[in-house]
């Protein structure tokens, strides 16, 4: 499998942006120049070094985020990370097993909106609390939703 060094350049590139970071604090963080940052963020390199760790580290990236970049076949880049979200959003949405997810149409006087609800484990939870946790999260989400016992067991689409 290719690895994708363009993919990994242009996402820590727009993760730096939105944080509004310069490449010259990303070069000063990592000891090189901004032109060996350029390249990076270009894709012109081979291998992860210390300079792309360190680049990642700063931008807020959990470890294995690099890997799943790089590992990823012609995904394009990653919603998450060139979308608009906030960092916090950004690492919530990569860590942990996925529980639950849904889109939830929400009527204002102007219109109406979306909210995305993302609900996920903490990584390393065994199979049963992965279940209880869902088991839960159900619950709170009947509540949010105003939901008794007798009422079914999702939003309605009115």
């Amino acid at each position: 499998m290719e690895r994708d060094w363009a993919r990994l350049g242009a996402e820590l590139k727009a993760a730096r942006v939105r944080l509004g970071i310069e490449q010259q604090d990303i070069a000063e963080a990592t000891g090189k120049t901004r032109g060996a940052i350029a390249n990076i963020e270009k894709g012109a390199l081979r291998s992860v070094s210390t300079t792309v760790l360190t680049y990642a580290e700063k931008v807020g990236w959990p470890p294995d985020r690099i890997d799943e970049i790089l590992d990823s076949e012609g995904a394009g880049p990653d919603v998450a990370t060139s979308s608009d979200l906030s960092l916090r959003v950004v690492q919530a949405l990569q860590e942990g097993p996925l529980l639950d997810s849904q889109v939830l149409t929400v009527p204002t006087s102007g219109g109406e909106v979306q909210a995305t609800i993302v609900v996920r484990g903490q990584p390393g939870m065994s199979p049963e609390d992965l279940l209880a946790a869902l088991k839960e999260w159900r619950e709170r989400e009947r509540a949010l939703h105003g939901l008794d016992d007798e009422e079914s067991d999702g939003p309605s689409d009115s």
